[in-house]
């Protein structure tokens, strides 16, 4: 029997899928693949033939997977484009093509996974197609790509060059991908910053999605991405002008882009989410509530179904809460609402992606925790508040602890599953020679041990006895975090604002009349402001005294509208008779914007030369140490005593002068202190010896660290943050990287370097910083600043820490640096910026 001729099968399969790009019949597509297969597979094919077999054979697969979402087709898909380019010179006919296609392919790859390596990887290739063939087609390909990473980094530059690519595909008006084109622009132009202000600007949007719909086909495969932009896109248009009119569109829109969105579409989430919001504003116009009711459950739907995408899932949960609240409805409902919507998030940042791409997840979704929590103590629950904060907060922190466990009694009840425990730990950061050069595979490499880690933890967990192993704090394990002083977690939302305190024997609530989270942001800038004004060696005298002002007058608010009612409800508002009694401990927990704020030195300070109101400060009433999260302060509390812990190594890491950097000549008096009369066992890396290499090869066996050098947090910086050692302009030491170490006798790490503890504004409340990167690596105790101070103040602090501690005091780290936060205070009492940087993080 005679085998089928491959370019016959070939030219069959591209004329089925030609007839699917007009009918939009799925049988049609899987017909196709299904011919190039059997090309592929027929003996004889000459190389040319097979790359066009295979070529083909990955288009048609990435379209089918941008119907039904099959990750295995896209996999697939991506493989065979690459290996076909790979193998295609720059002079054949075919090579912008497969570029194109490797691009494209790898671009819908990103969509689905969020993993911007390959984002990046696909706009490399569609820059090659654009530079070899400047068309509609590359052009446009090139614009939805940088739409894509401008979403990811916000970088102006980037969305104006996709905006000119878009609009210069979108103006060849006789071109096959009119369409498309068109529906590009619409996109790029709903990315502007201005789109949600300018109605201009979506009447823009609006005129290019008409033309892209009217050029689509009923049926056609790009139909449900087309509605349901245009439903977004109407959504958008009814908030800038909410009126009778735009309401109608839009709910039609809506209802439109419902109806031709089958099961199982990747977009499926999206429409049922849009339909849901329509049906809702129209109900909540007519005072229909059966009809409101039904929106809810349209809502409902996607938080439940989860095979749908989890971003997709939140946003719906926070819907769902947000119209349960405004309806009126049952009080049960928006508080299951929220709880599904804390449950979820910690499934967002997916494990196979990296840090930084886990950030971004995050980051899409600021304060949900608070606002959740915030609804659970207005419902008269604080314990059910307390576990939504600590679901929904640090989520990254907690995978650090969670690989930080102590494996000893799984390894002698099941060793053979705490040998897999420890094969996957070692291998989470993999970045040998050995591992794959592309991002795509890399991409897949950590898909794979994200599947592996997931199926152990249901192996282990399913062991008698192991139920809730690396599972997150029950309610009544997070209460014990008081049991040895006072723990406030700050909860600030736009709903409400309380401190939920935990002592040794009860949890109360204390709320906060005179906190909103609104004046809580404004304060946060304007101290950010004045520290920015009053550290600026450009600025002038008058100016310096200006920005002070301004910090004192923070500093004043802080204390009347947190410290003071806290205090005042712990009974520690006032100085104790006997002065040379220890003053009480108090950990804070501060969440959204006070987490930039220094609550350790609130209170009302004198103006310059004015004497010091006696008892309101908290300087002046506790003893102060923060924790990001309690799962990361239990940790610490719950590992090996410190008295019982081997003799370490101690390390002092000085850079006096650094490559692209600002020169700190008091790093190396702080080295030469450390060294001559702190610790002089101490081994020192100073200047060139100072590279990430040598560091991470010192800490290991390290029991207490210096380090005197600049850092760049994520607040200041793009991307990760890090130390500035010799070599970060090539090899920064980063948080990633320090994160992943597993320090098991560390006790304690002072980092004399600017913003160690400062995160990016949408990352707040995953305490994602250098200070608590060391906390989860080990160190009990941890020294960081919430921004840059004099040279010589940190020089002195630093010096008056250690020697209050003594040789061997980690266990006095935050009595020893409150001693000398207050030396330096007496110092300058009218000027807070100078001395209240440094806090101290520990158990």
């Amino acid at each position: 029997m005679a085998h089928p001729d491959p370019g016959s099968l070939n030219d069959e399969a591209v004329a089925l899928w030609d007839r699917y790009d007009v009918l939009g019949h799925p049988e049609l597509l899987d017909a196709a693949i299904d011919r190039l297969r059997s090309g592929l597979g027929a003996p004889g094919a000459e190389a040319g033939a097979r790359n066009s077999l295979r070529a083909n054979l990955a288009g048609a697969l990435a379209a089918r997977s941008l119907r039904s979402g099959s990750l295995d087709d896209l996999r697939e898909a991506a493989k065979l484009a690459r290996d076909v380019a790979g193998v295609t010179a720059p002079g054949d006919p075919h090579y912008v093509g497969r570029q194109t296609a490797v691009g494209v392919t790898l671009l819908q790859y990103y969509v689905r996974s969020r993993d911007t390596s390959v984002l990046d990887e696909a706009a490399d290739f569609l820059e090659v197609a654009l530079r070899q063939e400047p068309s509609p087609v590359t052009r446009g390909n090139l614009a939805e790509c940088l739409r894509e990473q401008y979403q990811v980094r916000r970088d102006p530059e980037v969305l104006e060059r996709a905006l000119d690519l878009a609009r210069s595909a979108a103006a060849e008006v006789t071109h096959p991908l009119y369409a498309r084109s068109q529906s590009n622009l619409a996109l790029t132009l709903m990315s502007l910053p201005t789109a949600a202000r300018d109605p201009a600007v979506l009447a823009q949007a609006r005129q290019a999605m008409w033309a892209s719909l009217a050029a689509t086909p009923a049926g056609h495969p790009n139909e449900v991405e087309r509605k349901n932009s245009y439903a977004r896109l109407l959504y958008l248009v009814h908030q800038q002008d909410p009126n009778p009119s735009t309401l109608t569109d839009f709910v039609r829109a809506s209802r439109q882009a419902e109806n031709v969105t089958p099961q199982g579409h990747p977009l499926r989430a999206t429409a049922i989410r849009m339909r849901a919001a329509g049906d809702y504003l129209r109900a909540r116009s007519a005072s229909n509530q059966a009809a409101e009711a039904l929106s809810r459950r349209w809502l409902r739907h996607v938080v439940d179904n989860a095979g749908l995408p989890v971003a997709e899932r939140i946003q719906a949960a926070m819907t769902w809460a947000g119209v349960t609240l405004l309806s009126g409805a049952d009080l049960s409902e928006a508080r299951w609402a929220f709880e599904r919507t804390v449950d979820l998030f910690p499934l967002l940042p997916g494990r196979h992606l990296g840090r930084s791409d886990q950030q971004v997840q995050i980051a899409q979704f600021p304060g949900l925790a608070l606002d959740a929590a915030a609804y659970a103590l207005a419902a008269g629950d604080p314990a059910l508040a307390l576990l939504l904060l600590e679901q929904g907060r640090g989520i990254l922190l907690a995978r650090a602890v969670e690989t930080a466990v102590d494996p000893a009694a799984l390894e002698r009840a099941h060793p053979e599953l705490a040998a897999d425990l420890h094969r996957l730990l070692i291998r989470v950061d993999d970045q040998s020679p050995s591992a794959p050069r592309d991002s795509f595979a890399r991409a897949e490499l950590r898909r794979d041990r994200a599947r592996q880690w997931d199926a152990l933890l249901d192996t282990i967990r399913a062991q008698p006895g192991f139920e809730g192993f690396l599972r997150p704090p029950t309610v009544a394990e997070l209460l014990t975090a008081g049991r040895e002083g006072p723990v406030v977690i700050l909860v600030v939302s736009p709903l409400r604002c309380d401190a939920v305190i935990l002592e040794p024997t009860r949890m109360r609530v204390t709320p906060l009349p005179h906190l909103t989270a609104a004046e809580a942001h404004q304060q946060a800038q304007a101290f950010a402001e004045a520290v920015a004004a009053g550290r600026d060696p450009a600025r002038g005298r008058a100016e310096h005294a200006a920005a002070e002002d301004d910090a004192r007058a923070v500093l004043r608010w802080l204390w009347h509208a947190v410290a003071e009612p806290v205090l005042t409800a712990l009974g520690l508002d006032r100085r104790r008779p006997n002065a040379s009694e220890p003053l009480p401990r108090i950990w804070w927990v501060p969440t959204g914007p006070l987490t930039f704020l220094p609550l350790h030195a609130a209170g009302e300070y004198p103006e310059p030369f004015a004497p010091v109101p006696p008892g309101r400060c908290v300087l002046d009433l506790v003893v102060s140490s923060y924790t990001p999260t309690l799962r990361t302060l239990l940790h610490h509390r719950g590992s090996e005593n410190p008295s019982a812990r081997a003799p370490g190594s101690s390390l002092v890491v000085a850079m006096p002068t650094t490559p692209g950097a600002p020169p700190l000549p008091g790093a190396h008096a702080e080295a030469d202190l450390m060294h001559r009369e702190i610790w002089p066992e101490a081994d020192v890396l100073e200047g060139q010896s100072a590279t990430r290499r040598s560091v991470l090869a010192a800490l290991p066996g390290c029991r207490r660290v210096h380090f005197a050098c600049h850092a760049r947090s994520s607040a200041d910086a793009a991307g990760v943050p890090y130390l500035l050692l010799h070599d970060h302009q090539d090899a920064p030491l980063t948080v990633s990287d320090i994160a992943a170490l597993r320090l098991g006798g560390a006790e304690f790490a002072y980092l004399s370097a600017c913003d160690t503890t400062r995160a990016a504004p949408a990352l707040a409340d995953e305490g994602v910083h250098l200070a608590s990167a060391f906390h989860v690596a080990g160190f009990r105790h941890v020294v960081g600043t919430l921004w840059r101070t004099a040279d010589d103040v940190a020089q002195r602090l630093a010096g008056n820490s250690h020697r209050a501690m003594g040789g061997d005091g980690p266990g006095h780290v935050a009595h020893a640096l409150h001693r000398a936060v207050q030396e330096e205070r007496r110092a300058a009492p009218s000027v807070p910026t100078l001395w209240s940087a440094h806090i101290h993080i520990g158990a």
